[in-house]
């Protein structure tokens, strides 16, 4: 399984509770991207840097433990440079697991392939900057065809069963007017104008000042402790970066934090 598609792939994390609401996904990050975006968190994997993993072991894994999870995450790098997206998304779903597509829309006819042959049941796009070309190279480092990203975003609204639109802001990059802009810009692929917005205050959720809530994601975590989906020693220790490799570090998180038996 996973011996003759061509997807270069270039990180794993075999289960993950962040990278898709709602479920436990394993992640399949892949090699190599067409923007040079100075904020990426995975820099070495976008520049192509690394050894390629054996897919078809990673394949086996996710098989192996498809009844544990809730569906499979493509990330990157952008997934839609590679040849053997469709080939990957297919043999995903013929293990009875639904698919999640991270992208920065620059390959449109990718995505509508995918949306056509059913292979994908969340798109998340980034989108980078305001919809012009040169707003888009200077978030990007590249040479965008903007009119590329707007076919994106038509084709992920009216095609995809399930779909978001975000964008990393960034203080140094982005202006108050870049993203009014891009607010605008969201509210005309819905058919809206500015004229039937009611007026808004711009405020920006700055979370605990790094890239994603860590407040909100521990709330997300107690949710997850509270449906029996987690153990509340695993919470705790994200929460407070402690060892977690063993029942013993595990005993010794439940006699700090729980010597009574409770819980979060």
């Amino acid at each position: 399984m996973g011996k003759n598609i061509d997807f270069a792939a270039g990180g794993y994390l075999p289960a993950s509770f962040l990278d898709w609401e709602a479920h436990l996904s394993a992640v399949i990050f892949c090699l190599g991207c067409n923007f040079r975006c100075p904020w990426c968190h995975n820099g070495e994997l976008a520049l192509g840097r690394g050894e390629p993993l054996d897919l078809a072991q990673i394949l086996a894994d996710i098989k192996r433990r498809a009844a544990f999870l809730d569906g499979v995450v493509i990330s990157g790098g952008e997934p839609t440079l590679q040849t053997g997206l469709p080939d990957l998304a297919r043999t995903i779903t013929e293990l009875g697991l639904p698919v999640k597509l991270d992208t920065n829309g620059s390959r449109p006819e990718v995505i509508e392939a995918l949306l056509n042959e059913e292979l994908v049941e969340h798109v998340a796009m980034d989108v980078k900057a305001p919809l012009d070309a040169a707003s888009y190279e200077r978030l990007t480092a590249a040479r965008v065809n903007v009119e590329k990203i707007r076919a994106s975003m038509e084709i992920i609204k009216s095609r995809a069963t399930s779909y978001e639109f975000r964008t990393t802001y960034i203080p140094a990059l982005h202006s108050r007017e870049d993203l009014l802009t891009l607010c605008e810009a969201l509210g005309s692929l819905y058919g809206l104008r500015p004229a039937d917005a009611a007026p808004v205050t711009l405020s920006i959720d700055w979370g605990d000042g790094v890239l994603y809530d860590r407040s909100r994601v521990w709330e997300e975590q107690r949710q997850l402790v509270a449906d029996g989906l987690l153990r509340p020693e695993l919470a705790l220790a994200w929460y407070y970066g402690l060892p977690h490799e063993n029942e013993a570090d595990l005993r010794r998180i439940r006699d700090r934090f729980m010597p009574k038996g409770g819980t979060l």
